[in-house]
């Protein structure tokens, strides 16, 4: 699966994916677009994950939903439940290995379009 850049809050749309992995980020931050790099390179290695990639200002109906105080964050969820969440400064390797963690794990219930506490 590809990254996708998420427009609009009804294009956050799983296709029927429980495990998802949510980049929030500005186009003005430096240290938004190396995390989308290796999202993208990650993404392209399973079908398994949903990725995407939303301007946290462009969207912000989505960031405030996930309470999104700082950029990039970043959501690892299964199902309803969040099981990593990174933010500010978060290095590569960081993103890799969260990503094969959610990647590894069993597939959750429920849908990251539904409410996460």
């Amino acid at each position: 699966m590809t990254l996708v850049k998420v427009t609009s809050p009804a294009l956050l749309d799983l296709g029927g994916k429980t495990k998802a992995v949510l980049l929030f980020g500005t186009s003005w931050h430096a240290g938004c677009a190396p995390i989308e790099a290796v999202l993208t390179a990650l993404s392209a290695t399973t079908t398994d994950i949903f990725v995407a990639s939303i301007d946290a200002e462009a969207v912000s109906e989505l960031a405030d939903k996930y309470n999104i105080t700082a950029v990039p964050t970043l959501i690892f969820s299964n199902g309803d439940t969040v099981m990593e969440r990174l933010e500010g400064g978060v290095e590569n390797a960081q993103v890799t290995v969260a990503f094969q963690r959610l990647l590894s794990a069993p597939a959750g219930q429920g849908s990251v379009n539904e409410p996460i506490s």
